[in-house]
């Protein structure tokens, strides 16, 4: 049997198995490592693997050329109070150069997801949906902030947009994230006055996609096997709730 520290206890057939026994056997697994990926005992390491792929964001946005990089501001919700069911703060503000327009950046993880084929990017998708309602309120407070003059963005600026980041634990990115990283290419394809298909903007892509996939390799094999995450220049201890501004949504 496979038994998880928390007490959770799944059986595996006997050997010698049938072809039968197998396709148990099989399930029985991916039962596990559904279990074992959402497990509240692992949620320190699934924090700590957020946090690792939103650094990983954070220092492709800069080596892209976005400007005013800020990670998790604290202010950026100001109006709402820290209680509140409403109140968010992103994982990223970043201001694109190209378009004019600040991205507010909020990463998630769909730990549940051990799908294939055609279910593969649907959690993802779903997680970027729940951050777009999530977020609507503070998007608007901010907004109105800024019409107010209370805080006033900087000249030439456009209107926040909103970036839910949506990811899969077998490493499927939703749609949100794809399009997104597509316009961090055309980013640095602008700022280094390149073409899109110049072969630097091909190494860059190959090179942040493998660091996000190994992020969110590392992190998943931290969970199953409960030791702590790396990232390269992105290292993150184990986490605790108390150490991610959303633990409760994106733990899950």
């Amino acid at each position: 049997p496979r038994r998880c520290s928390c007490g959770k206890c799944i059986q595996l057939p006997d050997a010698p198995w049938s072809a039968d026994d197998v396709e148990i056997a099989q399930e029985a697994e991916r039962m596990w490592l559904r279990h074992r990926y959402t497990c509240p005992s692992a949620s320190g390491l699934r924090i700590a693997t957020h946090d690792n792929i939103a650094r990983v964001w954070y220092a492709m946005l800069e080596a892209a050329g976005f400007q005013e990089l800020a990670y998790e501001p604290r202010r950026w919700d100001a109006e709402a109070k820290s209680d509140e069911a409403e109140h968010r703060r992103p994982d990223i503000l970043a201001f694109n150069p190209c378009t004019f327009g600040r991205w507010v950046i909020d990463v998630s993880m769909a730990w549940a997801a051990v799908g294939i084929g055609a279910d593969c990017r649907l959690a993802a998708k779903a997680r970027e949906a729940y951050k777009q309602r999530a977020y609507k309120a503070s998007m608007a407070r901010v907004k109105t902030r800024h019409e107010s003059g209370e805080e006033l963005a900087q000249e030439g600026w456009l209107d926040d947009r909103f970036v839910p980041l949506g990811f899969e634990v077998g490493g499927a990115w939703g749609p949100s994230a794809v399009h997104a990283f597509h316009e961090v290419l055309e980013v640095y394809a602008q700022t280094n006055m390149v073409d899109i298909e110049h072969h630097s903007v091909i190494s860059f892509a190959t090179h942040w996609r493998e660091r996000v996939a190994m992020a969110i390799t590392r992190g998943a094999a931290a969970v199953v096997a409960r030791v702590a995450p790396l990232d390269g220049e992105a290292a993150s201890v184990v986490g605790t709730a108390d150490t991610s501004h959303e633990h409760n949504p994106d733990a899950r």
